[in-house]
């Protein structure tokens, strides 16, 4: 894994008030790794998810965010531990990293 990022948070979808994430911590954001040569990050079932966008916030952090395909997400056996409620209409899962 590249030093200088860390996998921070997840994305997930808002169900009221709350955010919805990983039920299983085999699926938490820790769980997927960095291929730094590829600049994706690969889920605990071998998918691997693309950079999606960047973000800039204040003080110069910069997070990029990592989605995998949805037809890889929806059509996989671990999808209720790892994206629990995600309609995901624009792509499967996601992961965001800081550096």
């Amino acid at each position: 894994m590249n030093e200088a990022w860390t996998i921070t948070e997840v994305g997930g979808i808002q169900a009221g008030s709350k955010w919805v994430t990983a039920s299983v911590p085999d699926y938490r954001p820790n769980a997927f790794q960095y291929d730094e040569q590829c600049d994706e990050m690969i889920c605990p079932e071998g998918r691997r998810l693309k950079p999606v966008s960047t973000q800039q916030r204040a003080g110069g952090l910069q997070i990029k965010i990592y989605g995998a395909d949805r037809d890889d997400c929806r059509c996989c056996s671990k999808r209720q531990h790892c994206s629990p409620q995600n309609a995901m209409p624009k792509h499967g899962r996601t992961v965001s990293m800081r550096d």
